[in-house]
């Protein structure tokens, strides 16, 4: 969108040399020339100038001084989530907590080392408690590079250790191999056999069966390990095998684990079991789908209503589907 704002610009009668100099600017800015790029752009405060350093910014370049001062004369502009994100990385060691707080009081930290930097200024404001509680969320929730996570673990190892299992199975389920395997050694031997038989079937690799037999009995119905099975049996092209995982698994949004991981298999299967003639079976995958938002529990709902209405000549279930997509 930006990219377009010289031709805009010289629609709308601006001064020719600006744009001129906006549009050099920019083929500067390709060829990986920033700060010749900024300096002819436009003077300081200029909106030519800050087009170039919004990207500046955007790629990791730019000081955290640099980006306080844009942020404070463009915070309606489009794309400063991922802005700030990338500026996290910048912000000095000794830069005052306050001002450290204040940078993350309108989005918070979006990396480990955002979190370990809001952590300390939290702890320095008298704020431990909160500091802590941070870290925590952020080890179970966020993706961090090996350098962030040890970062952590060198401040936070006693508040971290009971929730390596949850940080590990968090990664598991968004595919995060490398980042998973990194966790194992931080896990007890039982939850590492769970872990390992999930990679080895997210890798598709032979001999599954002994991976999974060498999971503890007690750890066998974990929602992750039923996951990583329904996928290797639906890219084996064993839709039925598939289907009866899914549907045993479809009794609670507990036993699915993330309702919303299963999505977009629930509704091809379902397409597949009507296309198969079994209009129930495909009904059950749409209908129990326990997805609590979003476009795929919007489409499972309209394809539930539509199997009730046209499949199975159950028009008061379909009603109840069709009001409740939205």
């Amino acid at each position: 969108m930006l990219l377009l704002i010289p031709a805009l610009g010289a629609q709308a009668g601006e001064n020719p040399t600006y744009v001129a100099a906006l549009r050099t600017g920019l083929d500067l800015m390709r060829a990986d020339q920033w700060e010749a790029a900024i300096d002819t752009a436009g003077g300081p405060g200029t909106i030519r100038r800050d087009i170039i350093l919004w990207h500046y910014l955007r790629a990791s370049k730019g000081r955290f001084a640099q980006a306080q001062a844009f942020l404070a004369r463009r915070a309606d502009w489009p794309g400063l989530k991922l802005l700030r994100k990338r500026v996290e990385a910048s912000i000095p060691a000794d830069t005052p907590p306050g001002e450290v707080l204040a940078f993350f009081a309108d989005q918070p930290p979006q990396t480990g080392t955002g979190v370990l930097l809001a952590a300390r200024a939290l702890v320095a404001e008298g704020r431990a408690d909160e500091a802590e509680a941070m870290v925590v969320l952020a080890w179970f929730s966020m993706l961090m590079d090996a350098d962030e996570e040890q970062a952590l673990l060198a401040e936070y190892a006693g508040a971290l250790g009971s929730y390596h299992w949850q940080r590990l199975d968090m990664l598991l389920w968004r595919g995060e191999t490398g980042a998973a395997r990194r966790m194992l050694p931080l896990v007890d031997r039982a939850h590492q056999k769970l872990a390992e038989a999930r990679i080895w079937l997210r890798g598709q690799k032979a001999g599954v069966d002994g991976a999974i037999e060498a999971v503890p009995g007690a750890l066998r119905d974990d929602p992750g390990l039923a996951y990583e099975r329904f996928l290797w049996r639906a890219s084996k092209g064993r839709n039925q095998s598939a289907v009866d995982l899914m549907l045993e698994r479809s009794q609670s949004a507990e036993a699915l684990g993330e309702p919303g991981r299963w999505g977009s298999w629930r509704r091809t299967l379902a397409r597949w079991s009507m296309r198969a003639g079994k209009a129930r079976q495909a009904y059950r995958l749409a209908a129990n789908h326990y997805i609590e938002a979003g476009s795929n529990r919007n489409d499972l709902e309209w394809l539930a209503g539509y199997i009730a209405l046209r499949k199975l000549n159950e028009p008061e279930a379909a009603l109840r589907h069709f009001k409740a997509f939205r």
